[in-house]
């Protein structure tokens, strides 16, 4: 199965990653995965693998993820061969729990309901 243009011309909405943007980011190609069935992503633990009969697909997700990832991160999925392996180094990296983090989302969170 190939990634059809209905399915990837959405892609084209969504702004590179960077620093400021994983949270929407993320949620926009969530919903993507779940648009062209790669639920081994959408639904990935540790253990998750790729299932034999979506290893084509999922090759092609890296470039879908790759393509856009800002310049500044595209090093850190460069040599993935896989759309869950690219998944899961940028989880790694954008979704370290730190106490600062914690407390800036918090008060963002806090400052748009008020």
């Amino acid at each position: 199965m190939t990634l059809s243009a209905a399915l990837t011309s959405p892609l084209n909405k969504i702004a590179d990653l960077d620093d400021e943007n994983w949270g929407k980011w993320n949620k926009l190609f969530m919903m993507f995965f779940r648009g062209c069935s790669a639920t081994w992503i959408t639904a990935a633990t540790a253990t998750s693998k790729v299932p034999d009969d979506k290893k084509e697909l999922d090759s092609e997700l890296v470039w879908a993820i790759y393509s856009h990832v800002s310049e500044t991160y595209q090093p850190l999925i460069e040599d993935a061969t896989s759309g869950l392996e690219a998944w899961r180094t940028l989880k790694t990296r954008f979704e370290k729990s730190t106490m600062s983090r914690r407390i800036k989302a918090l008060i963002s969170r806090e400052t748009k309901y008020t």
